[in-house]
């Protein structure tokens, strides 16, 4: 068994004691790492893009919910300007009908 592991470990130190094994070793490890990174890189930017889609999603919800709270925020103040001037104003667009 000792003489299997050190056979082991002597066949391996004589490989890298090679110049060419060792320097192309070297770079099969470099690229293996250079790859793994890219990949997990491009993984997190297709995650990102998904939480902006629905980021997005979400922020337009809540612009159009806002703006159905906009339409009653002034219904005080355009009732009376309505009753005064007898106009009607839509307070979603901001148009200004006549009565005749």
């Amino acid at each position: 068994m000792r003489n299997g592991i050190y056979g082991l470990f002597a066949d391996v130190k004589e490989f890298f004691n090679q110049g060419m094994n060792g320097i192309l070793t070297i770079l099969i490890i470099c690229m293996l790492l250079i790859i793994g990174y890219n990949y997990k890189i491009s993984s997190d930017i297709k995650d990102l893009r998904r939480n902006q889609e629905s980021n997005q999603a979400e922020i337009i919800k809540e612009i159009g919910n806002n703006r159905k709270k906009i339409h009653y925020r002034y219904l005080n103040l355009t009732k009376s300007l309505e009753d005064i001037n007898n106009v009607e104003i839509n307070t979603r667009d901001g148009s200004v009908l006549r009565h005749k």
